[in-house]
């Protein structure tokens, strides 16, 4: 850029302190920064830190400016709108693996199609060439979809350290937790999902019998309760009500014509799958 261009810099304040452009400048220098990273909204500042670096004689880094995260209305993100800080997205049952991973593909695209990458991956895939200039999305629905994801590949103790404090709270019977944490694993994106999804093992909601009428499935109240009841013991001397497929190969065992489809059909409600 042309220097007449440019405004006259202020280096050193009225009160004798030396301005923050200034600072920084001799900041970076001094502790050997060869790379500096930051929002693309200081691109315009850089051809003045860059007449400092040659005033000197100083090398000038390189920059890196990263494109700006917005929520999905296109603002930028900020805590004094009430956007999340990381603590309030752990809070709120989100995973440091998962936020780590979101944040890394806001605004930059790994070769091929996968997005689930450790740390470490991430390491080895990240490559500074393929950030994009445009603005990146917040997606919240997205990042609720990689929790997810973490999630279903957590073994059993580690997703009890954190489902535990959820199940504890809704359910108070002495129910099997390890079960029903099997059951949830798999279905939930946020750990406080859990509370709500599995409150019905506390106390059983009101619920319309007409559920299990399926005119299409010729499924009436009558023929639904006939099933459930044999469904019932036939998964109780299987060994576990908490399996789907345990519930819908116990469909074989009902003998008559047809009830297969119509005993899957009913089965999830009465396993409280949703």
């Amino acid at each position: 850029m042309d220097n007449a261009e440019l405004d006259d810099m202020i280096l050193i304040k009225s009160d004798g302190y030396p301005t923050y452009n200034f600072a920084n400048v001799v900041d970076d220098h001094l502790m050997g920064i060869t790379h500096v990273v930051r929002g693309n909204e200081y691109l315009s500042s850089s051809p003045k830190y860059n007449r400092l670096y040659d005033a000197f004689g100083w090398k000038v880094p390189v920059y890196i400016h990263c494109p700006l995260i917005t929520d999905e209305e296109h603002h930028k993100l900020s805590k004094r709108c009430g956007h999340s800080s990381y603590e309030d997205l752990v809070e709120q049952g989100f995973l440091t693996e998962a936020i780590v991973n979101f944040v890394a593909l806001l605004g930059w695209s790994p070769e091929g199609e996968n997005e689930i990458f450790s740390l470490e991956e991430l390491v080895k895939e990240f490559d500074y060439h393929r950030m994009s200039k445009s603005p990146a999305v917040f997606d919240y629905t997205k990042l609720k979809w990689m929790n997810g994801e973490y999630i279903k590949k957590m073994d059993h103790e580690t997703f009890m350290e954190h489902a535990k404090p959820y199940l504890e709270k809704a359910l108070t019977k002495g129910q099997d937790l390890d079960k029903i944490a099997d059951m949830v694993q798999t279905r939930i994106e946020v750990f406080p999902e859990i509370e709500e999804m599995v409150d019905f093992f506390e106390t059983l909601p009101e619920y319309d019998p007409a559920m299990y009428v399926h005119k299409k499935m010729k499924t009436t109240k009558e023929s639904a309760l006939e099933v459930l009841k044999r469904t019932a013991s036939a998964v109780g001397r299987a060994g576990g009500l908490y399996q789907r497929r345990t519930v819908c190969a116990s469909a074989f065992l009902c003998g008559e014509k047809g009830l297969q489809e119509r005993l899957c059909a009913v089965a999830d409600s009465y396993c409280g799958f949703r």
